[in-house]
């Protein structure tokens, strides 16, 4: 995927081999409005930051239970076949 006005790298033609003004110009945009939504303080950034772990919870919660379950019953099998 070609980028507007940056030169590709050679190797692998992915990465920007050199920042162009339209990268400065839309960091700067981004770091501008990040700032600006910081000037009512961290409150909202802490309900973002609940929200992600949250999220990650519920994504991971049920797997890890799955297999913490599944080894349960491993170990159990396995002292069961070895006592009889």
């Amino acid at each position: 995927m070609a980028i507007a006005g940056a030169e590709l790298a050679p190797h692998d033609g992915a990465v920007p081999a050199r920042w162009s003004a339209a990268h400065f110009w839309r960091a700067t945009l981004a770091l501008s409005l990040a700032l600006r939504e910081q000037r009512n303080g961290f409150a909202g950034f802490y309900v973002f930051i609940a929200c992600v772990a949250l999220g990650v919870a519920v994504i991971t919660g049920p797997v890890r239970f799955a297999d913490a379950l599944r080894s349960s019953f491993e170990r159990q099998g396995e002292h069961y076949w070895a006592v009889t």
